[in-house]
């Protein structure tokens, strides 16, 4: 036991409630990159987490994001690092 691999991998996604926007979604972390989708669009808004993992952001598109709870996130949603780029996930 021990050791993480992509057999043994948890996916990290689920799905989530705005308080500020009143909608429902999807969501899916890989690396540092946060991919939403709002239940009503099929629109998936991509951003990414560089200074804290509390905050995600896209500098082109202007949307931020802002995890108001849990103050320390769990492991299966926790950005796996912290970069000023969109980071992919390695090939296995």
């Amino acid at each position: 036991m021990g050791g993480h691999t992509a057999a043994n991998a948890v996916a990290k996604q689920g799905r989530f409630y705005s308080r500020i926007y009143r909608f429902v979604g999807s969501w899916k972390v890989e690396q540092n990159t946060l991919m939403i989708r709002w239940d009503n669009t099929n629109k998936v808004e991509v951003v990414r987490a560089e200074k804290s993992e509390l905050q995600f952001e896209n500098n082109q598109t202007k949307l931020f994001v802002r995890i108001q709870e849990p103050k320390t996130l769990p492991e299966w949603f926790a950005p796996e690092c912290l970069s000023k780029r969109f980071e992919k996930p390695p090939s296995v």
